[in-house]
């Protein structure tokens, strides 16, 4: 008789996935709608899943329902472009003036791009409010950290929020 055995391996142990801090303010631009945007993010082989834990949006115009995306960008000769787009958070109608702390934690998810480099992208929030109407907040810092490109961006918004974001 023979005896058979099964031997499986023991599965790899899994890495846990890092938290990272996110914080993202235009409140200082002179845009017509603006915000603040606290919370955290996890990176993983292909998608960036961010949490927003605290977020306030002002509008000095009235605006009916913008749409709140979270951007992936990364810098060209001209400026940036994005490299990915979450899905829209619809936000409420906004008054002449009003300031709105938005009481949900909002999920958002980003495939990565395949040349994804943590110190070569940053977050931006897109405000859609109309046909060809968008204002945008943008980190100061790369995903990777403070280097000295995002510390040039840095101070170009804070001289001027458009011309770095």
């Amino acid at each position: 008789m023979s005896v058979l055995t099964a031997c499986t391996a023991a599965p790899a142990p899994v890495a846990p996935v890092k938290e990272h801090r996110l914080e993202v303010s235009s409140e200082t631009s002179v845009y017509a709608v603006r915000g603040h945007f606290s919370g955290t993010y996890t990176v993983t082989q292909d998608t960036l899943r961010a949490t927003i834990t605290e977020a306030a949006v002002i509008s000095t115009t009235p605006v009916r329902a913008p749409k709140l995306r979270l951007l992936l960008a990364h810098s060209t000769p001209d400026g940036w472009d994005r490299v990915a787009s979450s899905q829209p958070y619809v936000l409420g109608p906004f008054g002449l003036g009003d300031r709105r702390v938005i009481g949900d934690t909002i999920a958002f998810v980003l495939a990565l791009p395949k040349a994804f480099d943590p110190a070569q992208h940053w977050f931006v929030f897109e405000f859609e409010f109309g046909p060809d109407m968008t204002t945008y907040a943008c980190s100061t810092t790369n995903l990777a950290g403070p280097d000295s490109i995002a510390a040039h961006r840095a101070r170009l918004m804070a001289r001027n929020y458009s011309l770095g974001c």
